[in-house]
């Protein structure tokens, strides 16, 4: 706590908060008084005063719909004051193989480790959790956290972040909240480590909630399977439905793109997504809503991800 709450942390934590926001207007009133607002989330996170639970709700469709709840900037900077010291110890916890919202892993990442898998073995497990957010039980999600870390002021904050948002009593994450990003990893991170030491998987790989379990022999994967529902239950989580065995050769689906030993090809929604974005930033550009820089820099990241499939030699170029 008292790294948290110092004053270079605070100011950092306002710095990496207003950073990627699409609307800077609710920063823009934090700077106005700055001093003042970080005394007050300072002095707020010391005492346990500082107001969790304040969200903007509102829907997004890439591909399918989800509900967000953005927290308000002021919360934003609260968690990344929290998460600015608390996220090396979680990373600690986590496997390699785990690839969601981690420094130097991502969706990349991700993909490219799916083709090694795919080159050493015949057989694949995709697997994924039923409303994963809506389920994460705040008492095992506390629990797991009173592992890691033992100042009890500490886990009075994280109690009041998970406690301010339900999807039913005792139950539920936010998706869009930096908190939930983390929170999120680790509840699944007991899961990871069953898999590789327990169960004994020879080839496994997580983004989130969606996971994959390779291996020479289909029925190696089937017992394992077992294994991951019990797992998952006694954190009160259930499969989304029951996936089987697959075949390497036939391709991979994964993370919007189908996941071949030696090519890798974007499904037709990841397509759409691409160049619908690219013609939004021209469009943006041209309506004077962006200068030139952020036009560069935001193409360089989606051209990022193009390369990564050759979309753009699939669709004749740009």
């Amino acid at each position: 706590m008292p790294g948290i709450v110092e004053w270079d942390n605070l100011l950092l934590a306002f710095c990496r908060a207003e950073r990627g926001l699409s609307d800077k207007h609710e920063a823009d009133v934090y700077r106005e008084n700055l001093d003042e607002n970080l005394r007050f989330l300072g002095d707020g996170l010391a005492d346990g005063s500082f107001p969790f639970g304040e969200y903007h709700s509102f829907e997004v469709r890439d591909p399918k719909t989800r509900l967000i709840h953005a927290p308000a900037f002021r919360e934003r900077v609260a968690q990344h004051a929290i998460f600015n010291l608390c996220e090396p110890i979680m990373e600690k916890k986590l496997v390699d193989d785990c690839f969601a919202c981690r420094k130097g892993k991502g969706t990349h990442g991700a993909l490219k480790r799916a083709q090694v898998f795919a080159r050493r073995y015949k057989w694949y497990l995709k697997l994924d959790v039923r409303r994963y957010f809506d389920s994460v039980v705040h008492s095992q999600l506390l629990e797991m956290l009173g592992r890691v870390f033992k100042d009890t002021h500490l886990l009075k904050l994280f109690a009041q972040i998970i406690g301010g948002y339900e999807t039913e009593r005792g139950r539920g994450l936010p998706i869009g909240s930096l908190a939930s990003q983390f929170f999120s990893n680790h509840y699944l991170s007991q899961l990871d480590r069953t898999c590789k030491q327990v169960l004994g998987v020879p080839g496994y790989l997580r983004y989130m909630d969606d996971f994959i379990l390779w291996g020479h022999e289909r029925e190696d994967l089937m017992k394992a399977r077992e294994g991951v529902e019990k797992e998952l239950n006694g954190i009160g989580l259930q499969l989304k439905k029951r996936a089987h065995p697959e075949r390497v050769r036939d391709g991979v689906p994964f993370l919007g793109h189908t996941v071949h030993p030696f090519r890798m090809e974007p499904d037709r929604r990841a397509r759409v997504r691409f160049f619908r974005k690219i013609r939004s930033l021209e469009w943006q550009a041209n309506e004077g809503m962006i200068d030139e820089l952020e036009l560069q820099q935001r193409h360089q990241c989606l051209l990022g991800f193009g390369s990564l499939s050759n979309l753009i030699n699939l669709q004749g170029g740009i």
